[in-house]
């Protein structure tokens, strides 16, 4: 397999890894053979690039360093902690570390478990998804590239943890800004 640009794709092509959305979810599946109306929707999506079979290639496995399940889980908290604070249902409810920490510390233990079983995929840390809900899915690699660096760095469990958190959360400041300034595109 080999990674190319989505505008280079032509009709034909077969993907090798599945194009997923915002929350993991699949968007077209791996082994799919890509139409004309697929890649130019892609492209509106914003999906800058993906996996495709190459005869040269069939040998080279990328493996994804946070497991499916792994980064569903993950993309699915952001969202919810993101959505809530859209919504302002935590008004009430003060942000604090514990609230916080309740929510985030299975999600933390998931990946760090992954990316410690997956160092070798570190190397590779980018994967394909659609950009349209680009603050989740932002905020969860941030938090990848932040642990690998701690871990690169020795940090214990805790200290991976605590970076990993902090990592996830260094936008929800957006959630106060509107969605009207967060979308406007610069002319």
């Amino acid at each position: 397999m080999r990674r190319i640009p989505t505008t280079k794709c032509q009709p034909g092509f077969k993907l090798a890894k599945p194009i997923l959305n915002d929350i993991g979810g699949v968007l077209i599946a791996k082994d799919v053979e890509l139409t004309q109306s697929m890649i130019e929707r892609l492209l509106q999506l914003g999906v800058d690039s993906l996996y495709i079979y190459d005869a040269r290639t069939d040998d080279i496995e990328v493996k994804d360093v946070l497991s499916d399940k792994t980064r569903e889980l993950a993309l699915k908290s952001i969202k919810d902690t993101f959505q809530d604070m859209f919504k302002e249902k935590l008004v009430h409810r003060p942000l604090t570390k514990g609230n916080l920490t309740l929510v985030f510390k299975p999600v933390l233990d998931h990946m760090l478990d992954d990316m410690k079983a997956n160092q070798q995929a570190m190397l590779m840390l980018s994967s394909i998804y659609i950009k349209d809900l680009y603050l989740y899915t932002h905020s969860l690699q941030v938090a990848i590239y932040s642990i690998s660096m701690g871990m690169a760095k020795g940090y214990n469990q805790q200290q991976l943890s605590e970076l990993g958190l902090g990592a996830m959360l260094h936008d929800i400041g957006k959630t106060k800004v509107p969605i009207s300034v967060l979308e406007k595109k610069n002319h």
